[in-house]
Order: C-alpha cells, then sequence, then structure tokens
C-alpha cells in the first residue's frame, strides 16, 4: 500500500508541511534488482516533485512484517530511524494516516483498547469468517502500550530535532512526556482516542482532528505541573503552530481551523495587544525570534530535567543500548548547554529564508571597536534591499555564523566580502569567501555516531589578519574558525601587537593546543596586499616542534595533513 502520514490534512499543515509517504511491501515477493528498481522510481518522483514545485516528497519503503514487528530501518540499511522512536512512530502512522493505494490497516477496523492477544483472535475471526474481507486488509499490528524506554528516547529525540522547528518540538515533546508523566486519562494512546471518533463522519468537526485530541492532552498535561511554568509556553506553541509557524499568519475565521483557533483565544482570553503581538512574529527583530526559540529550549530542557528525575528514581528499568542513549544524551547537551566562544545560532524564522546575497562588510579601520556585519540581499515587490543580520568581532566570526546557520545556499545564492583589504588563501592567490567555506567542510557531524565519544577538534580555518600591508609584515591578529567532531563551531582571537611575542610561535602553539588526530587546516589573509612567506614560516615552525603535533597511538610517523587549497 501508499500511505501519507504526519501533519497533511490535519490542522497542523501549512506551506511547509512534509509529503511522507509509507510503501509498505512485501519483502519476499521483491528481488533485490526489483526492489532497487522501486527505490529508484520514488527516488525520481521526489526529485520531479522538488524540481516542478518546490516541493519536498519523501518515501520510506518498509516491509509489513518488520512495521508488524515495530522495525522501520532494515529496507534503508539501518540509516532512516535509528534513532527515531519505533512504537511512536508507528502510532503517529495510525492516528494521522491517508490511505492512498493499497490495503486499509486491519488496526483501524478494530475496537480501540485492545490487548496483543484480543487483536489476533479478531485477525484470526475476521479471516475465517470472510476471507474476501480479509484480502483487502493488511496486518501491521496491534500497539498496546508505549515502553518507557521509548518515552525517555523520543523527548530526547524531539530536543535534538528542535534546531529545524522548536514550535513542533515543544509540542511532541509534551505528547510524549503525557504517556509518563500525565494523568491516568493520558496513559491511554492517542492514536485510540482518534479511532473512538471514527464514526463521526463530519468533516468539518474540529473536535476529532488528530492534533485537537493531542493539543487538549498536553493543555491538561501542563496545566497539571506544579508549579505550572510551561502552560503559557505551550498555549504560545500551539496558536503559532496553528498560524503556520514560522510564516504565521492567521488562518481563515471561517474554516474548521480558525474555529479551533478562535476556540483557543477565547478560552484562554487573548486580547488584542497579545494577538497582535503573536500574529506579528515574522515581523519581530531578530533578537526578539531567538529569545522565543530560547525560551522553547528551555521549555524542553524542563522535560528533560523531568526524564533525569525519572531515571535516577527508577535506574533499573531502563534496558536502552548504552551507545544509543550515549548518542543521544550528547545530541541534545551540544543543542542544550551554552560554551564559550561557540559560535551562536540564529532563529528558526531566519534559517528558513532563502538569501540572494550574504555580503560580509568589514568596519572602517579608523574605528577600532566596530564590528564586522552580515548582511542579506533579497528582492521584493517595492525593490531589492539590504538587512543587517548579525554582528561580529571579525570576519571569521561572520563567515562562521553564516555557515553553521547554513543561510549560504552555493548553488542559489553568492557570499561577497566588502573591504578595503582582500582575501587571500595562505601562498598568496587571492580568494574569495566561499573558499573559506568550503575548507571547513563538511559542516556538520559526519554522522551520528560522532556523538558516542566526547568531541574533538577536527578542521580549523586560520586568518592572519594585517591591518596595514602584508607584503614583508606581519600579522597583528589571529582570527581561528575551528569545527570540532559534533560539528560545534568556534571562534577565538589572538592579538599579536605585542613586541614580546613572535607571532610565528604564538600562532603555532595555539595549533598544538588543538587535539584529534585528524585534525585538518587551512591559512588565509586578509590584507591590503598578500604575504607570500608567512604561511610556510608557520609549517616550519610546527615541523620544528616536532612534526606531528598530534600523535596517533602505534602511527607515530603518519604525516600531518596541511591544506591551504581544496
Amino acid at each position: 500500500g501508499l500511505y501519507h502520514m504526519g501533519s497533511l490534512g490535519t490542522f497542523t499543515q501549512s506551506v511547509g508541511s512534509d509529503f511522507d509517504y509509507w510503501v509498505i511491501l512485501d519483502r519476499h515477493r521483491f528481488s533485490l534488482k526489483r526492489l532497487d528498481f522501486l527505490k529508484k522510481k520514488l527516488d525520481l518522483i521526489a526529485a520531479y516533485c522538488l524540481h516542478e514545485f518546490n516541493q519536498e516528497v519523501t518515501f520510506f519503503t518498509h516491509d509489513v512484517e518488520d512495521i508488524k514487528n515495530n522495525r522501520f530501518d532494515a529496507l534503508s540499511g539501518g540509516k532512516s530511524s535509528f534513532f527515531a522512536p519505533r512504537y511512536l512512530l508507528k502510532e503517529e502512522f495510525y492516528r494521522t494516516f491517508i490511505m492512498v493505494a493499497g490495503k486499509l490497516p486491519f488496526w483501524a477496523v478494530t475496537p480501540p483498547g485492545l490487548t496483543r492477544k484480543e487483536y489476533d483472535e479478531w485477525f484470526r475471526d475476521v479471516t475465517i469468517a470472510s476471507p474476501k474481507t480479509r484480502a483487502g486488509l493488511v496486518d501491521l499490528g496491534n500497539l498496546e502500550t508505549i515502553p518507557r524506554e521509548e518515552i525517555i528516547k523520543a523527548i530526547l529525540w524531539q530536543i535534538c530535532k528542535s534546531k529545524e522547528d522548536p514550535v513542533k518540538a515543544m509540542i511532541k515533546a509534551s505528547m510524549v512526556a503525557c504517556y509518563r508523566f500525565g494523568g491516568r486519562n493520558d496513559n491511554t494512546l492517542l492514536c485510540d482516542e482518534m479511532k473512538k471518533h471514527y464514526a463521526e463522519s463530519n468533516l468539518d468537526d474540529f473536535t476529532i482532528d488528530p492534533y485537537a485530541i493531542l493539543f487538549k492532552r498536553i493543555l491538561r498535561f501542563h496545566e497539571t505541573l506544579k508549579p505550572s511554568k510551561t502552560l503559557n509556553l505551550v498555549k504560545n506553541a500551539i496558536f503559532l503552530r496553528l498560524c503556520g509557524f514560522p510564516k504565521v499568519s492567521r488562518p481563515a475565521p471561517d474554516t474548521p481551523k480558525g474555529r479551533l483557533l478562535s476556540s483557543y483565544i477565547r478560552a484562554w482570553h487573548l486580547d488584542n495587544t497579545q494577538l497582535d503581538k503573536l500574529l506579528s512574529y515574522p515581523k519581530w527583530p531578530e533578537n526578539e525570534k531567538k529569545l522565543l526559540d530560547k525560551t522553547l529550549h528551555n521549555g524542553l530542557a524542563f522535560l528533560y530535567n523531568m526524564v533525569l528525575r525519572d531515571m535516577a528514581h527508577n535506574p533499573d528499568t531502563l534496558t536502552m543500548q548504552n551507545r544509543s542513549w550515549t548518542i543521544l544524551k550528547n545530541k541534545t547537551s551540544e543543542l542544550l548547554r551554552e560554551k564559550e566562544n561557540k559560535i551562536p545560532y540564529c532563529s528558526t524564522y531566519l534559517k528558513r529564508r532563502i538569501p540572494e546575497q550574504l555580503i560580509l562588510k568589514a568596519p572602517s579601520l579608523s574605528k577600532k571597536k566596530s564590528r564586522w556585519t552580515v548582511c542579506f540581499h533579497e528582492s521584493d515587490p517595492e525593490g531589492s534591499r539590504q538587512q543587517i543580520l548579525h554582528s561580529a568581532p571579525g570576519f571569521m566570526a561572520a563567515l562562521g555564523w553564516i555557515t553553521v546557520n547554513r543561510l549560504y545556499k552555493r548553488s542559489s545564492a553568492a557570499m561577497l566580502l566588502r573591504s578595503r583589504r582582500r582575501l587571500f588563501q595562505g601562498s598568496g592567490t587571492q580568494c574569495e569567501p566561499d573558499a573559506v567555506y568550503l575548507s571547513i567542510q563538511p559542516w556538520g557531524a559526519a554522522s551520528d555516531s560522532a556523538f558516542a565519544s566526547k568531541p574533538v577538534w577536527t578542521r580549523m580555518a586560520l586568518l592572519l589578519d594585517f591591518e596595514k600591508d602584508g607584503a614583508g609584515k606581519l600579522p597583528q591578529r589571529a582570527d581561528f574558525l575551528m569545527v570540532n567532531s559534533w560539528g560545534e563551531f568556534f571562534m577565538e582571537s589572538l592579538n599579536l601587537n605585542s613586541p614580546q611575542q613572535n607571532p610565528v610561535e604564538t600562532i603555532t602553539a595555539k595549533i598544538h593546543d588543538l587535539e584529534g588526530p585528524d585534525f585538518k587546516f587551512s591559512i588565509f589573509q586578509l590584507a591590503l596586499a598578500p604575504n607570500y612567506d608567512v604561511a610556510s614560516m608557520i609549517r616550519t615552525s610546527l615541523s620544528l616542534k616536532g612534526g606531528e603535533p598530534f600523535p596517533v597511538a602505534g602511527n607515530t610517523k603518519r604525516k600531518r595533513p596541511f591544506l591551504d587549497l581544496i
């Protein structure tokens, strides 16, 4: 069968909603060659949808027996949903699926709340009594409860996904928390609660929408928390989700979604000032948008701390695999912890915009305390305009901010330097900011496996900053843009104006402090004219200090990889 699952067709559908399809098949009826051709055909359809309609479509291919046993990654080589909570993924499918073609899941025609034994008895009775009816049904297995291990895993999973959409993550994490920390009425599966309303066929009844039922439950859950610190936060999340966050706009009042939102406005006693503030979200200053994201992350951290307390009180009931648990904890830590010199994230709203040009503007050399700025160039009906998005203490900090937030789309945009000084590679060849951008790729963790251990430095771009001509001079400052194995970006600067220090030796000592056997770095210059010797001086200084500043156990002779050119 072919089924859609997720927000499409519910009140949370928006312009940015995913088109996620499950293709369910019997793998025993497919040869490896035939299965490969099917996947290639699905990839071509997804590419066509993106090219023709700018709509992302994803197909997930599953075997019927795998789904019955709550396995979702066998046909994808174990890559697609290794950390996705299996039981909750199945619950969401049963709660939101739209059958496009094929057989109807048998679960949908059984009474809600069946045990596994009762479900199997129903299936056996239908098979015996009506083989013709059985031919139109597919057994994807029953869902009776959500294991505690899955609940903990799912809350951490949602925190990890909050980078893309903290509003959605707050709602889903709250839904999961209800199963463990909610009242007795909140222990039943949402898909079973949804199934109770199947006989009510009025499409305009907003009270039986899957997400309307979910919203009701999480509101009740946050009301019971003492003190209820997160209730207003989850109300704001629901409001923004119904309005299509991050492109917020109020739905038409005569639609089911509009009527549901109006009922919340009345129940929460929102006045015009509060409404105008929420609905004007796209016009908020960037610092206010970032504050909202941070507040949502704090709400997720509150749920995370509930999980930690629960684990401390019940340590023997957790059977999650150690490696999987470590990876999820570290991914959560990377998002929630603030670290010195770490380059900050921008707002969710800004991440969704597609710039035509990104411009890095240098401050005037006469103003020593002024900062570099990142400008966003876009066209609108009234003509083109530039908007200042971010300020940073140096070129590398500005470029690192662009990189960590994925704001530069090389295929469709340009990144320009506006400065009296020019950018050069270490060899003295003039280059563009794009060269620095490429030198620190890949821009995230290589895989989830990187989070199984502590982060180590993997890449660095060194900028030698010459306030005067580079020729025959030494740099006055060195900026280090560093990336670790978790994909975190950091920026540090060294002032090289002190007459007591040798700039080359100071830079070399800093490079030696960066650990990691696979560490690679590139050298760049920002100057009116290039210095053709300084990069080789740094290399020579490194060689004189032992040649291999990052020893590998059992391989002390390994040659260090220097990258000046990509």
